[in-house]
């Protein structure tokens, strides 16, 4: 590679392999040649610029709910063997939201179950790391007009643990775009 220009970074390193101690080797052959060499030849035409925004409200804002998270502290069955299943729930509000008040709503915001989610991929034929843009002017409760992961749309934002009804069955036949 000499030969063509490049310019060696760093002296190789080595070591003895009947001493056994080839990792702790090369793990000091970083620390004290390689790294430091990198951050001393850095400069500003080898850095990329990145910048990287990191939400963690944006299931709940794009749901439009002022929301914080709870913690369910105790579930109470109250209804027989073999009928619908109701039940209480005790959740501990969390601190910023110090009271509940007759009136007030709560929302859970459940996920559905991986096995479930990757059974609704299978079944329409999508990779893993299917990107999904849903492109709409109205509103949605569904982020539009920005690539999602189709992973992350079933998971999070759609039941799919309930039938179609006839009147989404229709409007999924009659999407162009839906296969």
């Amino acid at each position: 590679m000499g030969q063509r220009c490049a310019r060696r970074i760093v002296s190789a390193g080595f070591t003895n392999i009947a001493k056994g101690n080839v990792f702790g080797d090369f793990e000091d052959w970083l620390d004290s040649s390689l790294w430091p060499e990198l951050v001393s030849t850095t400069d500003d035409t080898m850095a990329s610029p990145m910048e990287i925004d990191i939400s963690t409200q944006a299931r709940a804002s794009s749901l439009r709910y002022d929301i914080g998270v709870g913690v369910v502290k105790e579930v109470k069955k109250l209804t027989a063997a073999g009928e619908p299943v109701k039940c209480h729930l005790e959740v501990q509000l969390p601190s910023e939201m110090s009271t509940y008040e007759c009136g007030d709503y709560l929302a859970v915001l459940p996920l559905n179950p991986d096995k479930l989610v990757r059974r609704v991929m299978a079944h329409f034929h999508l990779p893993w790391d299917a990107v999904i843009t849903l492109k709409t002017t109205g509103p949605s409760v569904i982020p539009s007009n920005v690539p999602l992961s189709a992973y992350d749309v079933l998971r999070s934002y759609v039941e799919l643990s309930q039938p179609v009804t006839k009147k989404v069955r229709n409007a999924l036949l009659c999407s162009k775009n839906f296969h």
